[in-house]
């Protein structure tokens, strides 16, 4: 093979290999996008810098920014009237982060899982509280109440799982279904 040939051989290889890592950066470096459904707020989640920034699209006025220690990406769910907002987080391991955003006021809401778990308690022996890694959020069910679910294995070994209705403005628990 001739000389021009190693050249252009190489050459192409080269930029197949630049194009390829532009693309494998851009399709898993792309930021996660969520609109409220009043189309008012838009969310987005930057992959390389795990950063969430909220913007007032009405305005351009950037609302909040947050950044999390979390290594995975999460999930968005907003509220009927596009007040709030869930991120939902979940672990390689199954362990659930979650945080409720005020997007109109630029807070975050915590959560409480202590009531669950006075709640389980009067049916099954908790015996530590690590229920609270394995709580998420469903959906919000109006703009008030969200629908939660959890799984827990207590030191005994016998997994339980369940659903629950989650008030997050007064933390307040109802409706604790349990499956065995």
């Amino acid at each position: 093979m001739s000389k021009r040939k190693y050249i252009i051989l190489f050459s192409t290889i080269g930029i197949c290999t630049v194009l390829c890592v532009v693309l494998f950066i851009n399709i898993f470096r792309k930021p996660i996008i969520s609109y409220s459904p009043d189309n008012l707020y838009k969310i987005t989640y930057n992959k390389s810098e795990r950063k969430t920034t909220g913007v007032n699209l009405e305005t351009g006025v950037k609302t909040y920014t947050i950044i999390s220690d979390v290594p995975v990406t999460p999930t968005f769910i907003w509220s009927p009237n596009s007040q709030y907002y869930a991120e939902v987080f979940e672990y390689q391991d199954g362990k659930m982060h979650n945080i409720i955003y005020d997007v109109k006021n630029g807070m975050g809401i915590g959560y409480n899982t202590k009531p669950v778990i006075e709640e389980l308690s009067k049916t099954i022996d908790i015996t530590d509280d690590n229920i609270n890694e394995y709580v998420t959020m469903v959906k919000f069910l109006d703009n008030q109440y969200l629908l939660m679910e959890f799984k827990y294995t207590p030191t005994s070994g016998q997994s339980i799982s369940g659903w629950y209705i989650y008030d997050f403005i007064g933390w307040t628990v109802r409706d604790v279904h349990i499956t065995k």
